[in-house]
């Protein structure tokens, strides 16, 4: 997890920081409010570490500050003031939590990792195959036998489970490993990605050349064998559907569809593919409408309603463009030029056309799938 320490103390802070990094954390230091406030304008943190007396100000203005303009990250004071009317400022003013100098480290992160959990920051532990992961507890099992990772190896891996089969894109993983004191070579993050595989399975962590890393929530069947591709677009369509503010915006269309196999390989990249055409529909879609996922026989997956009624885009130049920038950590619009990507990867094609007349819905995303 990505965390902002605003900390003056020059020797408390080290500690902590190096700490946090030892427990596998990335660790932005911040020595003032205004330090603070550059670093938070950069990037999202997944925690913040506050100290309430500080050089330009004072923590406590600083939280209700974040808490005015509807900044929801949790956040810790750590601080030397300990009376009752202290904790009940700091909690009122918006903490998840209030720690008193001095402590035991290990106190510090069990209280990272309870309000990490509770603001679901970290992953629910959960099982594939013959791994097992429990990202808040910083724990994975693989056949029965713990494995222990690194602090590096950690970081690569809260990165790709923070959105399971969707791509992160290498740069991403560069700043998070950069955040550690890791040096930044051209083949870094292959380095440590190959000893993480070797930890918890080769076929767990999938490339996608040229842009990044996908987290493979299934395991194979076996090489080469054929995977029922309707069942794993209506596992895709189930995961949306599991939250609640979804619920009636999207609708899965099989009907008479007959079971379609496709390669293993293939059903591993074609979700991603999924998943960034759902995300991209429901996010830009015409909000009125629901978005319809039909899986047709003639071999082809149609997301109807997936974005406005404008000039459609032309995929391959925006998909080039994408990929000329995917060297940075945050390439907005992300949605059609990573999927085009990695369908053609498959040797598949992904098509883009207007509604037919008389209809009222957004355009249509077409997957065409090699058989």
């Amino acid at each position: 997890m990505r965390i902002l320490l605003i900390e003056d103390s020059e020797d408390f802070g080290s500690a902590v920081r190096e700490h946090m990094i030892a427990d596998g954390h990335a660790v932005e230091w911040a020595k003032d409010l205004s330090e603070a406030r550059y670093h938070a304008s950069g990037i999202p943190y997944g925690l913040v570490l506050l100290d309430i007396n500080l050089p330009d100000g004072n923590g406590l203005d600083y939280l209700r500050e974040m808490r005015k303009g509807r900044d929801s990250t949790p956040v810790i004071i750590v601080t030397a003031r300990h009376t009752v009317e202290d904790r009940i400022e700091g909690l009122n003013a918006g903490a998840a939590d209030y720690l008193v100098k001095p402590f035991d480290p290990r106190e510090l992160s069990a209280r990272i990792h309870a309000v990490a959990r509770s603001h679901g920051n970290f992953p629910k532990p959960y099982s594939v195959g013959a791994l097992s992961i429990n990202a808040a507890e910083r724990r994975v099992a693989l056949d029965g036998q713990p494995v222990n990772l690194t602090a590096r190896e950690w970081a690569i891996l809260d990165c790709v489970l923070s959105r399971p089969g969707a791509v992160v894109l290498k740069r991403k993983i560069e700043e998070e490993l950069l955040s550690l004191g890791s040096e930044s070579e051209s083949n870094t993050v292959e380095v440590y990605v190959s000893r993480l595989r070797k930890k918890i399975g080769r076929d767990r962590i999938a490339t996608l050349r040229g842009l990044g890393y996908s987290f493979v929530e299934e395991s194979r069947n076996g090489l080469g064998d054929p995977v029922d591709l309707v069942q794993k677009v209506r596992s895709v369509v189930d995961d949306f559907l599991k939250k609640p503010w979804f619920a009636g915006r999207l609708i899965l269309d099989v009907d008479g569809c007959p079971a379609w196999e496709c390669k293993a390989d293939h059903a591993v990249r074609i979700p991603v593919v999924l998943r960034y055409l759902i995300d991209n529909a429901l996010t830009h879609g015409l909000p009125d409408i629901p978005t319809t996922v039909s899986v047709r026989a003639d071999g082809t997956i149609a997301i109807v309603n997936a974005g406005p009624v404008v000039p459609l885009p032309d995929l391959d130049e925006i998909t080039e463009r994408f990929v000329r920038l995917a060297t940075r950590a945050t390439v907005p619009g992300q949605g059609l030029p990573v999927a085009n990507y990695v369908i053609k990867k498959v040797g598949g094609s992904l098509e883009l056309a207007s509604p037919a007349t008389g209809r009222e819905d957004g355009f249509e995303a077409i997957i065409r799938i090699p058989r």
